[in-house]
């Protein structure tokens, strides 16, 4: 617990998080379809890194990156067909975002590379990175959704219909605002961190 809270609150690399971010925020435009994007590449982030940590003896550097390449186009072809078949409307709703994942998990996953020093570790961090990235998702999800539409999870909660948060500069716009929020808590909770880190 304690490399979980260490990694998230004061290790935690944002760059990565946030470029991973950016396909997905268009399938934020409900909190299901947001929830679903996110668990599909917290899924797929954890399987790959776990393959590189159990083969990572027997890779290089490039062949770890080429079998998270493979893994995760795999994971997003699959879970494709799966969505499919059993939600074809939420499948519709996300549309092109689903194959988009990949990009998610190799961006979480570009520890990759240094990953065979500390393997433990660098799984610890590759799993926060992916659960921060999974709550921002779901966050931004459910804020456009409840101010978009007025509705959470599809049941409508207030009277509410901003059209600017069902478009994609909405989801920038809360993006923006999630990322001065997490900044606004670091220097809060650990004063002069990001300073240290050129932040």
């Amino acid at each position: 617990m304690q490399l979980f809270h260490s990694v998230i609150f004061r290790r935690a690399r944002w760059t990565p998080v946030l470029l991973a971010l950016a396909p997905a925020l268009g399938a934020t435009t409900s909190g299901l379809g947001a929830l679903v994007v996110a668990a599909i590449t917290l899924a797929l982030g954890a399987i790959c890194g776990a393959l590189v940590l159990v083969l990572r003896r027997a890779l290089t550097p490039f062949a770890a990156l080429l079998l998270v390449v493979i893994a995760a186009v795999t994971g997003v072809t699959l879970a494709e067909l799966w969505l499919g078949a059993e939600a074809a409307e939420l499948r519709g709703e996300l549309g092109v975002f689903v194959p988009l994942i990949t990009v998610n998990v190799l961006v979480l996953g570009q520890a990759t590379l240094v990953g065979a020093t500390e393997p433990l570790r660098w799984y610890g961090r590759l799993l926060a990175q992916g659960v921060a990235f999974a709550t921002v998702l779901v966050l931004i999800g459910l804020v456009r959704e409840l101010l978009g539409t007025g509705a959470v999870f599809g049941a409508p909660v207030a009277a509410v219909e901003l059209g600017l948060f069902m478009a994609p500069a909405g989801a920038l716009l809360l993006a923006g605002l999630a990322v001065a929020g997490a900044r606004a808590l670091l220097k809060r909770v650990y004063p002069g961190l990001l300073e240290a880190h050129g932040g």
